[in-house]
């Protein structure tokens, strides 16, 4: 899984679809900082081209943008979203395993002595 920083800028809150890409309405420069999970990544045709995008997970509840997700321009560091990312990998299931089996053998031991 991975966990990118964004800045958020005010003109981010209005978004509904489509890609997003910072618009005039963030011209005065503020912003905040919001960790989001990145779902995948595609391409959009457009009238100008191509767009390549990330699809983005919000936690802003499945009313905001499509059903809680976004896109956003993926190769161009929009809102600084690729600077970075924090990458998690788990194996619960592998490690629920050997904690089934140590305490498997635990079990068998105690029953033999």
């Amino acid at each position: 899984m991975l966990f990118p920083l964004m800045r958020v800028y005010q003109d981010f809150f209005l978004y509904k679809g489509g890609v997003y890409s910072r618009t005039d309405l963030s011209i005065n420069g503020k912003f905040s900082v919001h960790s989001v999970k990145i779902l995948g990544w595609g391409e959009a045709a457009t009238i100008r081209g191509p767009v390549k995008y990330w699809t983005i997970a919000n936690s802003w509840g499945d009313h905001w943008g499509l059903g809680g997700t976004f896109r956003i321009q993926r190769g161009t560091n929009e809102s600084d979203i690729e600077q970075f990312i924090l990458a998690v990998r788990t194996h619960l299931a592998t490690e629920a395993k050997i904690f089934n089996r140590r305490r498997t053998r635990l079990y068998n031991n105690r029953r033999r002595g």
